[in-house]
């Protein structure tokens, strides 16, 4: 897998705003243990891949169990994936807005 094909690189630093588990409805197949499992592991090959360059990533709506469910409003999931996210959340306000279940803006210099 190249992780270059899920990330846009802009003047030094990747992003990855995308769907990271399979676009599949079985939420008994991909629960929510299932779905931390895929983005840890991916979170593991863009942290390898990109080590040495800023990181902005986002939740898609398949990062979810049930898909497309994403709560509007804090959750344990949240938190844990902040939790994982640790080395690329590191402003302690975007972190308290993500796990807000708020999108997190970040201006990024082009």
């Amino acid at each position: 897998m190249k992780a270059s094909k899920y990330t846009l690189h802009v003047n030094g630093a990747a992003t990855h705003f995308r769907d990271d588990t399979p676009h599949i409805y079985n939420d008994t197949l991909l629960d929510q243990e299932a779905v931390f499992t895929i983005i840890s592991n991916l979170t593991d090959l863009l942290q390898t891949v990109f080590h040495d360059k800023p990181f902005y990533a986002a939740l898609g709506n398949h990062d979810w169990s049930p898909k497309s469910f994403l709560p509007p409003r804090p959750d344990p999931f949240y938190k844990k994936i902040s939790e994982r996210w640790s080395d690329w959340l590191t402003d302690p306000q975007a972190n308290a807005t993500f796990n807000q279940g708020i999108t997190v803006k970040v201006d990024l210099k082009l």
